[in-house]
């Protein structure tokens, strides 16, 4: 009998009884699989002595990071969704790259450097969460952490901008807060 009824409550919880939240391990694998491709592309800018390219790969990290321990709270139920905190990112890594200070950067060309390096990492993580938004059986607390995901990272290349076209060795990705429903 407990068997039958743990095995009922095992099948309602994957099923997405409820409908709620039934697509945040999507979006947490989505995260670790952006992390990995993040990682990658760090090691590899690191090895060029890429500066921009390492601000870009270490605020992603950073961002995805603090993404992942937000989802992981919610999943374990620790908090309830609805913020992703700010954070500030260790640059010290990649400012020692160039042995010197690093020069300021024209904004148009900061903006479409950092365009092609995020370009490069973050489709993984986008593909996934536009498919979670436009599902037709999204829940609204799905959507909401979907969306309040999507745009947290998306945070990432403006600070990067920031910093290349102002370099102050300091660089932080803003809080987002959301609504899960009304």
């Amino acid at each position: 009998m407990k068997k039958g009824l743990l095995f009922a409550l095992l099948t309602a919880l994957l099923a997405g009884c409820g409908g709620t939240l039934k697509y945040l391990p999507i979006i947490d694998a989505s995260i670790e699989g952006a992390k990995g491709i993040t990682q990658a592309g760090k090691t590899l800018t690191i090895g060029d002595k890429n500066v921009p390219g390492c601000y870009v790969t270490c605020a992603l990290m950073t961002a995805l990071d603090t993404t992942k321990g937000a989802v992981d709270g919610w999943l374990k139920g620790v908090d309830p969704p609805g913020v992703i905190p700010a954070v500030d990112i260790d640059l010290a890594e990649c400012v020692v790259l160039s042995g010197e200070p690093l020069k300021p950067v024209i904004k148009g060309e900061a903006q479409v450097l950092v365009t092609a390096l995020v370009g490069g990492i973050l489709p993984a993580i986008d593909a996934v969460i536009r498919a979670v938004l436009n599902s037709s059986d999204v829940s609204c607390e799905d959507r909401a952490v979907a969306d309040g995901v999507l745009r947290y990272v998306q945070n990432v290349a403006p600070a990067v901008v920031q910093e290349l076209v102002a370099p102050d060795g300091k660089m932080s990705v803003p809080e987002i807060t959301f609504t899960t429903c009304p």
